[in-house]
Protein backbone atom coordinates (compact mmCIF):
# COMPACT_ATOMS: atom_id res chain seq x y z
CA UNK A 1 0.00 0.00 0.00
CA UNK A 2 2.81 2.39 0.91
CA UNK A 3 4.60 1.84 -2.40
CA UNK A 4 1.37 2.26 -4.36
CA UNK A 5 0.57 5.47 -2.53
CA UNK A 6 4.05 6.79 -3.17
CA UNK A 7 3.72 6.09 -6.89
CA UNK A 8 0.33 7.82 -7.01
CA UNK A 9 1.72 10.85 -5.22
CA UNK A 10 4.67 10.96 -7.59
CA UNK A 11 2.44 10.76 -10.66
CA UNK A 12 0.19 13.50 -9.29
CA UNK A 13 3.23 15.70 -8.72
CA UNK A 14 4.40 15.00 -12.26
CA UNK A 15 0.99 15.97 -13.65
CA UNK A 16 1.04 19.24 -11.71
CA UNK A 17 4.47 20.09 -13.05
CA UNK A 18 4.24 18.53 -16.49
CA UNK A 19 5.63 21.60 -18.26
CA UNK A 20 8.86 21.27 -16.27
CA UNK A 21 9.14 17.47 -16.30
CA UNK A 22 7.95 16.63 -19.82
CA UNK A 23 11.47 15.75 -20.96
CA UNK A 24 11.63 12.97 -18.34
CA UNK A 25 8.56 11.09 -19.61
CA UNK A 26 10.38 9.12 -22.29
CA UNK A 27 12.70 7.46 -19.77
CA UNK A 28 9.87 6.07 -17.61
CA UNK A 29 9.29 2.28 -17.51
CA UNK A 30 6.39 1.10 -19.70
CA UNK A 31 4.15 0.35 -16.70
CA UNK A 32 4.57 3.87 -15.36
CA UNK A 33 4.10 5.39 -18.81
CA UNK A 34 0.72 3.69 -19.01
CA UNK A 35 -0.38 5.03 -15.64
CA UNK A 36 0.95 8.46 -16.48
CA UNK A 37 -0.87 8.44 -19.83
CA UNK A 38 -4.15 7.61 -18.09
CA UNK A 39 -3.71 10.39 -15.53
CA UNK A 40 -2.61 13.06 -17.99
CA UNK A 41 -5.38 12.10 -20.40
CA UNK A 42 -8.03 12.56 -17.72
CA UNK A 43 -6.63 16.01 -16.97
CA UNK A 44 -6.44 17.03 -20.62
CA UNK A 45 -2.66 17.36 -20.49
CA UNK A 46 -1.68 15.07 -23.37
CA UNK A 47 -0.65 17.10 -26.42
CA UNK A 48 1.39 16.95 -29.61
CA UNK A 49 4.66 17.50 -27.80
CA UNK A 50 4.36 14.73 -25.21
CA UNK A 51 2.09 12.01 -26.59
CA UNK A 52 4.96 10.16 -28.29
CA UNK A 53 6.75 9.94 -24.94
CA UNK A 54 3.78 8.22 -23.28
CA UNK A 55 2.50 5.67 -25.78
CA UNK A 56 4.16 2.40 -26.80
CA UNK A 57 3.45 -0.87 -28.56
CA UNK A 58 1.62 -2.25 -25.51
CA UNK A 59 -0.79 0.67 -25.23
CA UNK A 60 -4.32 -0.72 -25.52
CA UNK A 61 -6.43 2.30 -24.56
CA UNK A 62 -5.89 5.82 -25.87
CA UNK A 63 -8.42 8.23 -24.42
CA UNK A 64 -7.94 11.73 -25.82
CA UNK A 65 -11.49 12.92 -25.21
CA UNK A 66 -10.30 15.65 -22.84
CA UNK A 67 -7.17 16.48 -24.83
CA UNK A 68 -8.00 19.11 -27.42
CA UNK A 69 -4.36 19.95 -28.08
CA UNK A 70 -3.70 16.73 -29.98
CA UNK A 71 -3.71 17.22 -33.75
CA UNK A 72 -2.69 15.14 -36.76
CA UNK A 73 0.92 15.59 -35.68
CA UNK A 74 0.39 13.98 -32.28
CA UNK A 75 -2.01 11.27 -33.40
CA UNK A 76 0.46 10.11 -36.05
CA UNK A 77 2.75 9.04 -33.21
CA UNK A 78 0.15 6.39 -32.35
CA UNK A 79 1.30 4.25 -35.27
CA UNK A 80 3.43 2.55 -32.62
CA UNK A 81 0.28 1.34 -30.81
CA UNK A 82 -0.11 -1.91 -32.74
CA UNK A 83 -2.18 -3.46 -29.93
CA UNK A 84 -4.63 -0.59 -29.55
CA UNK A 85 -8.12 -1.80 -28.59
CA UNK A 86 -9.92 1.45 -27.74
CA UNK A 87 -9.51 4.91 -29.25
CA UNK A 88 -11.54 7.75 -27.79
CA UNK A 89 -11.45 11.01 -29.77
CA UNK A 90 -14.84 12.26 -28.60
CA UNK A 91 -14.85 16.05 -28.54
CA UNK A 92 -15.25 17.43 -25.05
CA UNK A 93 -16.81 20.72 -26.13
CA UNK A 94 -19.84 21.61 -28.21
CA UNK A 95 -17.60 23.21 -30.83
CA UNK A 96 -16.29 19.78 -31.79
CA UNK A 97 -12.81 18.57 -32.66
CA UNK A 98 -11.34 20.09 -35.80
CA UNK A 99 -7.69 19.20 -35.24
CA UNK A 100 -7.84 15.62 -36.57
CA UNK A 101 -8.24 15.39 -40.33
CA UNK A 102 -10.01 12.64 -42.19
CA UNK A 103 -6.95 12.05 -44.34
CA UNK A 104 -4.72 11.51 -41.31
CA UNK A 105 -7.18 9.19 -39.60
CA UNK A 106 -7.61 7.12 -42.74
CA UNK A 107 -3.83 6.69 -43.08
CA UNK A 108 -3.48 5.52 -39.47
CA UNK A 109 -6.23 2.88 -39.40
CA UNK A 110 -4.02 0.12 -40.91
CA UNK A 111 -1.72 0.39 -37.89
CA UNK A 112 -4.55 -0.54 -35.48
CA UNK A 113 -5.83 -3.98 -36.55
CA UNK A 114 -7.09 -4.87 -33.06
CA UNK A 115 -9.34 -1.85 -32.51
CA UNK A 116 -12.71 -2.76 -31.01
CA UNK A 117 -14.01 0.60 -29.76
CA UNK A 118 -13.73 3.85 -31.73
CA UNK A 119 -15.39 7.02 -30.44
CA UNK A 120 -15.42 10.02 -32.78
CA UNK A 121 -18.28 12.17 -31.46
CA UNK A 122 -18.25 15.64 -33.05
CA UNK A 123 -15.01 15.06 -34.95
CA UNK A 124 -16.06 17.58 -37.58
CA UNK A 125 -13.40 16.77 -40.18
CA UNK A 126 -14.04 13.03 -40.29
CA UNK A 127 -15.53 11.90 -43.60
CA UNK A 128 -16.58 8.68 -45.33
CA UNK A 129 -12.97 8.19 -46.46
CA UNK A 130 -11.79 7.84 -42.87
CA UNK A 131 -14.61 5.52 -41.83
CA UNK A 132 -14.15 3.29 -44.84
CA UNK A 133 -10.45 2.93 -44.06
CA UNK A 134 -11.28 2.23 -40.42
CA UNK A 135 -13.75 -0.60 -41.03
CA UNK A 136 -11.69 -2.17 -43.81
CA UNK A 137 -8.62 -2.38 -41.59
CA UNK A 138 -10.15 -2.93 -38.13
CA UNK A 139 -12.25 -6.06 -38.48
CA UNK A 140 -12.69 -6.54 -34.71
CA UNK A 141 -14.78 -3.38 -34.36
CA UNK A 142 -17.60 -3.69 -31.79
CA UNK A 143 -18.54 -0.10 -30.97
CA UNK A 144 -18.49 2.93 -33.26
CA UNK A 145 -19.62 6.44 -32.34
CA UNK A 146 -19.99 8.85 -35.25
CA UNK A 147 -22.44 11.20 -33.54
CA UNK A 148 -22.13 14.72 -34.83
CA UNK A 149 -19.75 13.82 -37.66
CA UNK A 150 -21.69 15.98 -40.06
CA UNK A 151 -19.83 14.86 -43.18
CA UNK A 152 -20.60 11.16 -42.69
CA UNK A 153 -23.09 9.79 -45.23
CA UNK A 154 -24.55 6.49 -46.43
CA UNK A 155 -21.16 5.60 -47.92
CA UNK A 156 -19.84 4.99 -44.40
CA UNK A 157 -22.76 2.73 -43.53
CA UNK A 158 -22.26 0.75 -46.73
CA UNK A 159 -18.64 0.14 -45.72
CA UNK A 160 -19.65 -0.81 -42.16
CA UNK A 161 -22.29 -3.18 -43.50
CA UNK A 162 -19.69 -4.90 -45.66
CA UNK A 163 -16.87 -5.26 -43.13
CA UNK A 164 -17.96 -4.97 -39.49
CA UNK A 165 -19.43 -8.39 -38.79
CA UNK A 166 -18.83 -8.05 -35.02
CA UNK A 167 -20.33 -4.59 -34.58
CA UNK A 168 -22.66 -4.38 -31.57
CA UNK A 169 -23.21 -0.64 -31.15
CA UNK A 170 -23.29 2.28 -33.56
CA UNK A 171 -24.19 5.94 -33.07
CA UNK A 172 -24.95 7.87 -36.26
CA UNK A 173 -26.88 10.72 -34.63
CA UNK A 174 -26.64 14.10 -36.37
CA UNK A 175 -24.99 12.66 -39.47
CA UNK A 176 -26.17 12.83 -43.10
CA UNK A 177 -27.31 9.20 -43.36
CA UNK A 178 -30.60 8.30 -45.03
CA UNK A 179 -32.96 5.32 -45.13
CA UNK A 180 -30.73 3.74 -47.77
CA UNK A 181 -27.71 3.70 -45.48
CA UNK A 182 -29.69 2.32 -42.53
CA UNK A 183 -31.06 -0.45 -44.75
CA UNK A 184 -27.53 -1.35 -45.83
CA UNK A 185 -26.54 -1.53 -42.17
CA UNK A 186 -29.50 -3.72 -41.21
CA UNK A 187 -29.15 -6.28 -43.99
CA UNK A 188 -25.34 -6.24 -43.97
CA UNK A 189 -22.94 -8.51 -42.12
CA UNK A 190 -23.42 -6.64 -38.81
CA UNK A 191 -27.21 -7.00 -38.78
CA UNK A 192 -27.13 -10.14 -36.65
CA UNK A 193 -24.77 -8.68 -34.04
CA UNK A 194 -26.15 -5.13 -33.64
CA UNK A 195 -27.60 -4.49 -30.18
CA UNK A 196 -27.60 -0.68 -30.07
CA UNK A 197 -28.45 1.86 -32.77
CA UNK A 198 -28.54 5.59 -32.03
CA UNK A 199 -29.71 7.82 -34.87
CA UNK A 200 -31.24 10.85 -33.20
CA UNK A 201 -31.65 14.04 -35.21
CA UNK A 202 -31.07 12.35 -38.57
CA UNK A 203 -33.28 14.50 -40.76
CA UNK A 204 -33.41 12.05 -43.68
CA UNK A 205 -34.33 8.94 -41.71
CA UNK A 206 -37.98 7.86 -41.89
CA UNK A 207 -40.31 5.08 -40.72
CA UNK A 208 -38.82 2.62 -43.18
CA UNK A 209 -35.51 2.68 -41.27
CA UNK A 210 -37.26 1.63 -38.06
CA UNK A 211 -39.01 -1.20 -39.86
CA UNK A 212 -35.89 -2.57 -41.52
CA UNK A 213 -33.87 -2.43 -38.29
CA UNK A 214 -36.51 -4.28 -36.29
CA UNK A 215 -36.98 -6.80 -39.07
CA UNK A 216 -33.33 -7.71 -39.62
CA UNK A 217 -31.53 -6.84 -36.37
CA UNK A 218 -33.09 -9.29 -33.96
CA UNK A 219 -30.59 -8.56 -31.15
CA UNK A 220 -31.45 -4.85 -30.83
CA UNK A 221 -32.21 -3.78 -27.26
CA UNK A 222 -31.43 -0.07 -27.62
CA UNK A 223 -32.98 2.03 -30.37
CA UNK A 224 -32.84 5.83 -30.25
CA UNK A 225 -34.34 7.94 -33.04
CA UNK A 226 -35.66 11.11 -31.43
CA UNK A 227 -35.56 14.37 -33.36
CA UNK A 228 -36.03 12.74 -36.78
CA UNK A 229 -38.69 14.87 -38.52
CA UNK A 230 -39.70 12.18 -41.04
CA UNK A 231 -40.69 9.73 -38.30
CA UNK A 232 -44.48 9.38 -37.96
CA UNK A 233 -46.92 7.45 -35.81
CA UNK A 234 -46.37 4.49 -38.13
CA UNK A 235 -43.12 3.77 -36.30
CA UNK A 236 -45.03 3.42 -33.02
CA UNK A 237 -47.31 0.89 -34.66
CA UNK A 238 -44.32 -0.99 -36.05
CA UNK A 239 -42.62 -1.05 -32.64
CA UNK A 240 -45.73 -2.49 -31.01
CA UNK A 241 -45.89 -5.26 -33.58
CA UNK A 242 -42.27 -6.29 -33.05
CA UNK A 243 -41.92 -5.85 -29.30
CA UNK A 244 -43.07 -8.33 -26.69
CA UNK A 245 -41.93 -10.53 -23.79
CA UNK A 246 -39.56 -12.42 -26.08
CA UNK A 247 -37.96 -9.21 -27.29
CA UNK A 248 -37.43 -6.79 -24.40
CA UNK A 249 -35.95 -3.33 -24.96
CA UNK A 250 -33.45 -1.69 -22.58
CA UNK A 251 -33.82 1.78 -24.11
CA UNK A 252 -36.30 3.10 -26.63
CA UNK A 253 -36.49 6.83 -27.41
CA UNK A 254 -38.27 8.54 -30.27
CA UNK A 255 -40.22 11.59 -31.34
CA UNK A 256 -43.33 11.40 -33.51
CA UNK A 257 -43.99 14.32 -35.87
Amino acid sequence: MAVSSLINLSLSALARNISLLESELESLPVALKSRCLKLLSRRGLVNDSNIHKLIHNKTQVLDLSECDRVSDVGLTAATVCSNLVKLDLNASGAAGRNSISSRCFASLAPFWPHLQVVLLRRCSLVTDHAITSLVENCLQLRQLNLSGCSSVTDASLKAVAKCSFRLESIDISRTRVTDFGVECLAVGCCGKSLCEVHMGHCVEVSDSSITVLLLHCRQITTLVFHGCPLITDQSRVTLQSFMGPSRPMKQLTWTVY
